[in-house]
């Protein structure tokens, strides 16, 4: 179309039809892409109950309470980057693109303000020719036969979080104590809480930029034990941040490579001096 506008006798009605073109190209990458992301969303949030201690398990137990939080921490992460990709895709002028990704980050964090005021925003932007999928969207499949299993009655946990709990964690230093029961606190409906997770998320910020700074200084002066356990920190405060994650990742490896440098020194003969 955008070809034919040049040389046809009427490029008002080709430049018409190229944009008619361009919505409709538009609108079917957002239903497939939103389809896939809330399929996506929907998985990781019905697997969390599986974190929930079984029945002859201690409902508080140690083991099953850190896989939840690390779990938890998992969709915290994709929320994040959720909310960062919304922004961008607002910015470039691709609000249905902004649309997905701001649901998302709302399933994931829901009746957060910041997420609240940016879906007010992608929303304003919406074209009106922008038709948005319904929740049950879901595409119709052969039905699957599944054997009839007698589900287990699954105990939860009943945790009570308050935000005076997490401001003792934070006075007290303990700052991914006072993350993860900040998180507890968000899932579980708390309110009220933005500022002090605004001020938690500054504390973590510089005391990760803080412990990554040492981890470097550590890893020059060849302290790789050292090195390793600041990194590992400041993924453990941020684990959103590429360049922490990465930083360990390398000295990890490296380490393993320096243990099997040792070990085939350790196992190779020693040479006969003539």
């Amino acid at each position: 179309y955008t070809q034919a506008k040049a040389i046809t006798i009427k490029p008002d009605a080709m430049e018409q039809k190229r944009l008619e073109m361009e919505q409709k190209l538009r609108q079917l990458r957002m239903d497939y892409l939103l389809h896939q992301r809330r399929k996506e969303d929907n998985g990781l949030l019905a697997f969390l109950e599986a974190y929930n201690a079984p029945a002859g398990i201690n409902p508080a137990d140690d083991v099953f309470r850190e896989m939840r939080e690390r779990y938890i921490d998992v969709m915290e992460v994709r929320g994040n980057l959720s909310y960062k990709e919304a922004k961008r895709y607002l910015r470039n002028g691709l609000p249905e693109l902004a649309y997905i990704e701001v649901e998302s980050y709302l399933r994931m964090r829901p009746g957060v303000l910041q997420g609240e005021k940016l879906m007010h925003a992608v929303k304003a932007q919406l074209p009106a020719w922008v038709h948005i999928l319904p929740q049950d969207d879901e595409v119709k499949k052969k039905p699957i036969i599944r054997k009839k299993v007698r589900a287990k009655k699954v105990i939860k946990p009943s945790v009570e979080v308050s935000l005076s709990q997490v401001q003792v964690a934070m006075k007290k230093g303990k700052l991914i104590q006072a993350k993860r029961l900040m998180q507890v606190y968000r899932r579980h409906g708390g309110k009220d809480g933005e500022l002090l997770w605004e001020a938690l998320q500054k504390r973590l910020a510089d005391e990760a930029a803080v412990a990554f700074t040492e981890g470097g200084s550590a890893f020059r002066h060849e302290q790789l034990d050292a090195a390793i356990q600041y990194w590992k920190y400041a993924v453990d405060l941020m684990p959103e941040k590429r360049e922490y994650v990465e930083a360990l990742g390398r000295a990890r490896q490296l380490k393993e490579r320096l243990g099997l440098l040792r070990q085939q020194r350790a196992s190779d003969p020693v040479p006969n001096e003539e």
